[in-house]
């Protein structure tokens, strides 16, 4: 089955009689469905894409993300506490899904196989939504990236009188 490329399709699985799963499209099933799996097809600007290279990093999404880190990333140095940290990178990661306009998701793309496995045509970017724990770590990994650069060189230049630095 071949989908347009501007639509999300969702899925969802039954449990059969014999106790095992059967994914059914919702566009045929329009009674029990209930939303597990969303596969998406058009990215946003508010986007976050999981993964390397420059495919993720150029994306606006991830640009306008690590801006929101960057106005963190002092805040979240400075603390100690694991309850600190963790409501610093709770924060951008409701920024990003909540008061970006349009919401923005943490995304990561389907290897090739798993899109021929599911029904897309080779070549389609197929994505899909990570659980929150996985965004919170990539929030957490982005508030770190760097640390130590960073901490290195406020020490070099704290070696030096403050009217030369």
């Amino acid at each position: 089955m071949i989908y347009d490329s501007s639509i999300v399709i969702h899925y969802h699985i039954q449990k059969s009689d014999n106790g095992g799963d059967n994914v059914t499209d919702s566009h045929k099933n329009f009674n029990s469905y209930v939303p597990s799996m969303e596969y998406v097809l058009q990215l946003n600007n508010n986007d976050v894409l999981c993964g390397r290279g420059s495919g993720p990093n150029d994306h606006i999404g991830n640009i306008r993300f690590r801006d929101q880190v960057s106005g963190h990333r002092i805040q979240y140095m400075k603390t100690n506490k694991r309850k600190d940290k963790d409501r610093i990178a709770r924060d951008i990661l409701n920024f990003v899904s909540k008061r970006a306009e349009p919401s923005g998701r943490f995304l990561k793309k389907l290897g090739g196989r798993v899109v021929k496995d599911v029904g897309f045509a080779k070549g389609v970017d197929v994505w899909m939504e990570v659980d929150e724990g996985t965004a919170l770590e990539k929030v957490k990994q982005a508030l770190r990236q760097n640390l130590t650069w960073i901490q290195g060189y406020n020490q070099e230049r704290s070696k030096f009188p403050s009217h030369l630095s």
